[in-house]
């Protein structure tokens, strides 16, 4: 296991449902590894610390055929291993709890992209690039 931070791994980061349900390589290559270590070490380790329980990272890198294949953007920071959508565990106020990352992302710590999303489906996630 590759750890990048005291609680976030290259393979949650390279971690893809769309990936593995169509046999597609979803490893980072280098240049992409060095950039999730310094978003994790940046962002996603400084939120996990000040929040005090897990962040679960929904996507982080993708391949270009995997960033396609999700409708990602041709631009994406997700393909530079610059980008990671996140999620408490917590189902139960999960908004209340995004909104509260969001502003401590904002106020305290260094990004590009900062969005508050949402799917057709009503589930929220905020994206965040560096």
């Amino acid at each position: 296991m590759n750890k990048l931070t005291e609680n976030f791994t290259l393979e949650e980061m390279e971690r893809s449902s769309v990936a593995a349900a169509r046999g597609i390589d979803n490893h980072a290559p280098h240049c992409a590894v060095s950039n999730l270590q310094r978003l994790c070490q940046s962002v996603l380790q400084p939120l996990r610390d000040w929040y005090g329980a897990p962040v679960i990272v929904t996507s982080g890198y993708r391949s270009r055929m995997v960033n396609s294949l999700v409708g990602g953007s041709s631009r994406s920071y997700h393909v530079l291993g610059r980008a990671a959508d996140i999620v408490p565990v917590e189902t139960i106020g999960r908004g209340a709890i995004l909104r509260s990352w969001y502003l401590y992302i904002k106020d305290h710590l260094p990004y590009r992209e900062l969005l508050l999303e949402s799917g057709k489906d009503g589930g929220e996630w905020i994206h965040v690039a560096m």
